[in-house]
């Protein structure tokens, strides 16, 4: 299954990330896309997906390996 991230800065994408884990659109344990996937599919680059990441990482809701 494929997950649309939404947003233009890692706020913005870490925003959409919090909003899909908080309404259960992530499941605990599921893998995120890869920020390369992320950064391909918003036409950024992959610092803002990682640093998105980060952001999410710092808040707890995901874990990074």
């Amino acid at each position: 299954m494929t997950i649309d991230i939404t947003g233009r800065s890692a706020s913005e994408i870490a925003t959409d990330l919090r909003e899909r884990i908080g309404r259960g659109e992530l499941a605990p344990g599921r893998l995120l896309p890869s920020v390369r996937t992320v950064a391909a599919g918003l036409g950024g680059n992959r610092n803002t997906a990682v640093a998105a990441n980060r952001h999410v990482a710092q808040a707890r809701l995901v874990e990074v390996r």
